[in-house]
This record gives structure tokens, C-alpha cells and sequence, in this order.
């Protein structure tokens, strides 16, 4: 399960290499022990120079969206989600997951990727499109126009940003 709260960018990483192989987040944190609680290390600095635009925040983590919903709009953040369901995906289908689901949370100004929330099966292999987008500053539009493999669950992105692009274009259009 990949929820939404904010962490850094490097906790991330060390989070889904601890899921998926302890050894890769040892080398990740440069330790040859366990590993500690990703929330707990002291990476400040790591990346902020290159990836000033990035900003610290990335929703991955136990909290639920709502929360990190409520910062972006605290902070006055306008933001506009995107959602897409396994259920509505040949790859859900084939894998038999009916109740997972891919939310894509957007600026609203400028479209830009604020944050992912992935539950469902091989939720970690799906994140890391989103993580990329982030640091890359991508937009809905990028996501819209990307061509991804099907039947694969990365589909999900392009009906994810496609939903908050409609969802963008009915606000703009009621406002």
C-alpha cells in the first residue's frame, strides 16, 4: 500500500528498496545494517541543490491523502486530482484487482505534479513513474500525451492525468 505524506525524496527511494530488497536500501543509506526508519534519517540536503524545484515533499508514506490534501491547501496551494481504477484497466482485470487505484494530484495553476497515491497490487512498481514526473516537473500534459504499454498498470497514468484535466477544464469553465 503507497498512501499519501509527505517525506523526502530519498526516504521514498529507501522505502520501496526496504520493501522490495533490503540490500538495495542498505546501500542506499550506507549502512551494512538495518536499516532505520526512512522518517528518522537525517538527508536534509541530500538532492535539494539539483532538485530545488522538487521541492521536500512527496506522497508516499501511511497517512492518508486527505492529510496531505489539507497541507497543500493550508499552504494555498490549488490543486486538482486525477484519478484512474484497476477495475477500469485490462491490466487490473488480468491481474484481478478490482479495487485498486492510481490518484494523481496536480497544481492547478501550472498542472504540475504534486503528488501520487497508489493502492493496489504492484503498487510499488507504479510509484516510481510518478516520483520521475515529480522531479522532472512534469505536467498532465506530458502524462496525457505519453504513450505507455498496454496492458500494463502505467496506463493508469494517462487516465489519471486525462481525469485531471477534465476536472481542471469544468472548474475553469464554472469559475
Amino acid at each position: 500500500m503507497i498512501t499519501a505524506t509527505p517525506v523526502r525524496i530519498l526516504s521514498a527511494l529507501v522505502v520501496s528498496a526496504a520493501l522490495a530488497a533490503p540490500a538495495a536500501a542498505q546501500k542506499i543509506v550506507g549502512t551494512t545494517g538495518p536499516v532505520p526508519a526512512p522518517v528518522a534519517l537525517d538527508i536534509t540536503g541530500l538532492f535539494q541543490e539539483k532538485y530545488a524545484s522538487v521541492g521536500d515533499d512527496l506522497f508516499v508514506g501511511g497517512q492518508p491523502t486527505e492529510k496531505a490534501l489539507r497541507d497543500l491547501k493550508a499552504k494555498g496551494v490549488n490543486y486538482v486530482v486525477g484519478r484512474a481504477y484497476y477495475a477500469d484497466s485490462a491490466r487490473g482485470e488480468i491481474i484481478g484487482d478490482r479495487t485498486g487505484f492510481l490518484k494523481l494530484i496536480f497544481k492547478q495553476a501550472d498542472m504540475k505534479l504534486l503528488g501520487v497515491h497508489v493502492m493496489g497490487e504492484q503498487a510499488t512498481e507504479l510509484v516510481h513513474i510518478g516520483l520521475m514526473g515529480m522531479l522532472t516537473g512534469s505536467s498532465a500534459e506530458v502524462f496525457s500525451q505519453a504513450c505507455f504499454n498496454f496492458p500494463t498498470l502505467g496506463d493508469l497514468y494517462q487516465d489519471a492525468a486525462d481525469d485531471a484535466l477534465r476536472r481542471r477544464a469544468e472548474t475553469d469553465q464554472a469559475g
